[in-house]
């Protein structure tokens, strides 16, 4: 009923086939969505539109005033905020491979994952700035500090919300690297694990596809709740 063919969820060679090949086609939709309610937090809401044209105006600052191109890689650490989701989406819209940290890491743990990954660029919010900004000066990678000052190697975020520019013109495939995710590191060091855009976008699907099957088991119609506000 909904993975065969001509279903919602067909699904063929393991793929969704009526579902996006990359994380910034999955992103790009939520334009469509306006002023509807996206995030809430810490007493303040974002649309879908705010929080799109935020990102996108991070996307063109990335590829053009820092110069990073489809593949470098950008580093995310910091707390669980709505700039957050402006950082990992805004470096997806400029075809990077965004490396999200563990917020709870001291010095030599970011050290350590930083090294690996070698990235181009650090995102990181005002309460981690410290724990990087050794590695960053040593290494001579810059940063965006969001909620957080300015200082040298790093400048403070502003938001670049022009509707009208839209995301940098890069182009990324489905095979093309997306992500990597460190392990706990609970029998070693933390490795890097890399995940491509054809099965990040897949992943996002599934939770939409399962909701849908759970509704089907209890004989309800799929898609009828509430929408969802994170």
């Amino acid at each position: 009923m909904l993975t065969g063919e001509g279903a919602p969820f067909e699904v063929a060679d393991g793929v969704y086939v009526r579902g996006p090949r990359t994380l910034r086609e999955f992103v790009e939709v939520v334009w469509g969505f306006g002023d509807r309610v996206f995030l809430v937090g810490e007493g303040e809401s974002v649309t879908y539109r705010e929080f799109f044209d935020a990102a996108c105006g991070l996307g063109r600052r990335l590829a053009g005033e820092y110069g990073l191109r489809p593949g470098d890689r950008a580093v995310v650490a910091m707390r669980n905020l709505p700039e957050w989701q402006v950082a990992f989406w805004g470096a997806q819209l400029a075809g990077l491979v965004v490396v999200p940290l563990n917020a709870w890491w001291g010095e030599e743990e970011f050290a350590h994952a930083l090294d690996d990954c070698g990235p181009g660029v650090l995102l990181v919010d005002g309460e981690r700035v410290g724990r990087v900004r050794g590695w960053a000066r040593a290494a001579g990678v810059p940063g965006i500090v969001f909620r957080g000052e300015a200082e040298p190697g790093f400048a403070a975020y502003e938001v670049d919300d022009d509707p009208l520019l839209g995301p940098p013109d890069v182009e990324v495939a489905p095979e093309d690297d997306a992500t990597i995710f460190y392990t706990s590191g609970t029998t070693g060091r933390p490795k890097g694990a890399v995940a491509t855009h054809l099965a990040q976008a897949g992943a996002a699907v599934h939770p939409r596809y399962f909701a849908a099957a759970a509704a089907v088991a209890r004989g309800e119609r799929p898609g009828g709740g509430a929408p969802v506000v994170s």
